[in-house]
């Protein structure tokens, strides 16, 4: 029997709190680590999670 196919992916979700968290998003090339995060006084609720 076969493996069927998920009705749902998602690849590289990312949920950010603070001010500007697009735009960093964006600017980061979907990536972001600690430093960055931290100099932008951003907090990384979802980092990087494939479902």
């Amino acid at each position: 029997m076969a493996t069927p196919s998920p009705k749902l992916e998602c690849r590289s979700v990312w949920k950010l709190f603070g001010s500007g968290a697009a735009e960093a998003l964006q600017h980061g090339g979907g990536t972001l680590d600690d430093a960055a995060l931290e100099s932008q006084q951003l907090i990384g609720a979802v980092r990087d999670v494939n479902l």
